[in-house]
């Protein structure tokens, strides 16, 4: 095999071999190193008791009995000299522990100790935990609140999918968002890697950005119009004048989704007070009154959150229920010719408008769809039939956006996606810079 491959290949490969074959150890030896971190727990421990106390020290095999048994042992792939690979072995171990203390510090939030967290609870875990973060030393007391809430939102997003306002607290150990979130502890601050992971520094400054650049009104909430601007792309729009989100996916989305925040919610219910403490003034009261239902009527910080986070990862099981609540206009629980002509016929009326674009067959894109999802009932889509296509972000790219649809049918013509994401890392470090080149401050 070895002689067929190339004489790079050839050297990586056998680099690979040489690093995989020092890497390997035995169950004597990973015992051997049982015993040296017991012996280290123990001289810890007798430290920190003082001398002539008692105790002190001598649990450090029972602390670490379990990381090195047998049973954990076997349950590795083994070679022919029944070693294992011995970093990912202790990859384990690393995960284990920090998998137990991310338990006790979830369990110390539960002040009910019903197992669940509620909302505020979880951000008073994610507010007590940055400050502990490798990754997370340039966070400012500026915007230490707004990341909370960005971090929180999405512990809330993927494990409350009935929106109760609390998640289990074994949902999230078991879920990858608090993988990703425990990344941070150990990770440098300049690592590439953390910008696609949503609680870094990086990401969340261009979440909130990204909010403040739709808000032209600066009222803390987003209209209608302010959203659909949310995928207009700059590098294309020499080549499509028409960009962002249609309307009825807009008019739907804020039906479904635009509820409140907590916040929110008592920013209207001292609104609402107000116009009854002020109703012998008509005018005062009218005004109150209107300024109340605008913002009713706009999406706010909280629900903005939950738009980004399906809308960043579409194929995730939240996010195809929150998009499959959307699209299901009659509540049948399936999506028939009728609703996906419904959005089809947005995107067209937007896509004949343009002159320069060709004539656009809207039952050919109906059928596309219906192949590509490949229902188990013909002519009817169900949310199982999405989660089981793999391609259901596309489906909803040409229903619900106009960018997205443009994209779509222009794919063969567009960079792959591998040069796509070298461009996003090369536009990295000038993500918080406005239109005009003025920076944004660190603790916006």
């Amino acid at each position: 095999l070895l002689a067929g491959l190339p004489p790079i290949a050839v050297a990586d490969t056998a680099a690979t071999a040489a690093a995989d074959a020092e890497s390997r150890v035995s169950y004597g030896e990973l015992r051997d190193v049982r015993d040296e971190f017991a012996a280290r727990l123990d001289s810890r421990g007798a430290g920190g008791a003082g001398e002539g106390v008692a105790g002190g020290g001598g649990d450090g095999a029972y602390r670490v009995a379990h990381y090195f048994s047998a049973g954990t042992f076997n349950r590795f792939e083994r070679d022919a000299g029944g070693r294992v690979n011995g970093r990912t072995f202790m990859e384990f171990v690393v995960r284990h522990v920090a998998l137990t203390q991310s338990r006790i510090n979830l369990g110390c939030h539960d002040a009910d100790a019903d197992g669940w967290l509620r909302e505020e609870e979880l951000e008073a875990f994610v507010g007590r935990s940055v400050t502990t973060m490798g990754a997370l030393q340039s966070l400012t007391d500026g915007f230490i609140d707004q990341y909370c809430r960005i971090a929180t939102r999405r512990f809330m997003f993927h494990h409350d999918p009935q929106r109760r306002g609390r998640a289990r607290i074994s949902a999230l150990l078991a879920g990858d968002a608090l993988a990703d979130f425990n990344e941070l502890h150990a990770a440098r601050e300049d690592d590439p890697t953390l910008a696609k992971n949503w609680f870094s520094l990086v990401s969340a400054q261009r979440v909130y950005k990204s909010f403040l650049d739709l808000d032209l009104d600066m009222n803390s909430t987003l209209s209608r119009d302010e959203l659909k601007r949310y995928t207009f792309d700059m590098r294309i729009a020499d080549q499509c004048s028409n960009q962002g989100l249609t309307d009825v996916f807009v008019d739907r989305l804020y039906e479904e989704h635009s509820l409140k925040g907590p916040e929110s919610l008592r920013a209207a219910n001292a609104t609402a007070a107000r116009v009854n403490t002020t109703a012998a003034d008509p005018f005062i009261a009218r005004s109150l009154e209107r300024q109340r239902k605008q913002v009713a009527r706009e999406m706010d910080f909280h629900a903005f959150l939950d738009f980004v986070l399906a809308w960043s990862n579409k194929n995730h099981p939240a996010s195809l229920a929150y998009f499959f609540r959307i699209l299901d206009i009659n509540k049948t629980g399936v999506l028939t010719n009728m609703e996906i002509w419904v959005f089809l016929k947005a995107v067209h009326k937007t896509w004949i408008a343009d002159p320069e674009n060709y004539d656009l067959n809207i039952l050919d894109v109906r059928d596309e769809i219906f192949d590509m999802v490949k229902p188990a009932v013909v002519g009817h889509i169900t949310l199982d039939d999405l989660q089981r296509c793999g391609c259901a972000h596309t489906v909803f790219e040409i229903l619900c956006d106009h960018t997205g649809f443009w994209r779509y049918d222009n794919r063969e013509s567009l960079p792959h996606d591998g040069d796509e994401e070298e461009e996003e890392e090369g536009d990295a470090e000038v993500e918080l810079v406005d239109d005009d080149g003025t920076s944004m401050p660190s603790d916006f």
